[in-house]
């Protein structure tokens, strides 16, 4: 999740000490997000979002994930609320899409306890612990990273980004959330606020750039995940086309049972 869909720490403490916020925040973050105002998702992610939602809705691909080592479920959970919600408002969709099915942190018990590992077989676990369809065959698994795990020598469709070290200045994610202190109180809110910038304190590896990202580095992300998402549902159709001309009825009925995220 960190620098691969986007830098989202400076949102933990809004995130973990509002919780019954999490929708103006959502709210709040659809505003600033599309109008460039914060940079804290990766903005060719927004375009993948709508990639995964049509082939969503059309029965391509089972839904996605996310599985990250961020040590907050509690973060991780509001990602996967934030992607299907913003997903619902871009495309003026009255119910909210289950698009993403899971959210997996470096402390969800749908992980072997302790793990660090990013493996077919941790992911195979996550899902059976959440009751989702298990992968048929680990062709059917298309997985974002930027950095390298053990998970990418056992899947065909392993994609390496850059990370996203664009970090948003707190001053501008204060402000876009600068409503919720009607909702909350002034003393929610104040008290949110001072722990916020506590936190970007203790940060100083110096490795995030507070600018956003230019336009050049986004269309070289959109043209990865736009081509890797469309290559590795063309490898699917072509498999499950190959597959029925040997036995069209058999495949028909495979197909409804294969699970692809």
């Amino acid at each position: 999740m960190d620098e691969c869909i986007g830098s989202v720490m400076p949102l933990y403490a809004f995130v973990t000490k509002l919780p019954k916020a999490h929708k103006a925040i959502v709210n709040a973050l659809y505003i600033s997000e599309n109008a460039k105002y914060t940079w804290l998702l990766r903005p060719a992610f927004y375009d993948t979002l709508i990639m995964l939602y049509n082939v969503y809705k059309n029965g391509t691909i089972t839904g996605a994930f996310i599985f990250s080592n961020n040590g907050s479920q509690e973060l991780v959970d509001f990602m996967v609320y934030y992607c299907n919600s913003w997903i619902a408002k871009k495309l003026h969709i009255r119910e909210v899409p289950p698009v993403f099915k899971m959210g997996v942190s470096r402390s969800s018990p749908l992980r072997s306890p302790g793990s660090l590992i990013k493996s077919l077989s941790e992911i195979q676990g996550a899902l059976a612990k959440k009751g989702l369809p298990l992968l048929t065959s680990s062709n059917d698994l298309l997985f974002f990273d930027d950095m390298v795990h053990e998970l990418s020598s056992e899947i065909r469709d392993y994609i390496k980004v850059r990370p996203y070290l664009n970090l948003c200045p707190l001053d501008r994610i204060v402000n876009a959330l600068s409503d919720l202190e009607n909702l909350v109180g002034s003393i929610a809110w104040s008290a949110t606020v001072k722990l916020a910038y506590q936190y970007q304190n203790e940060d100083k590896d110096g490795r995030y750039i507070k600018t956003s990202p230019t336009a050049q580095e986004t269309l070289q992300d959109i043209l990865i995940f736009t081509q890797a998402l469309t290559r590795f549902l063309g490898q699917r159709a072509g498999a499950l086309k190959s597959c029925s001309r040997k036995n069209r009825r058999f495949s028909r009925n495979r197909s409804r049972r294969r699970s692809r995220y």
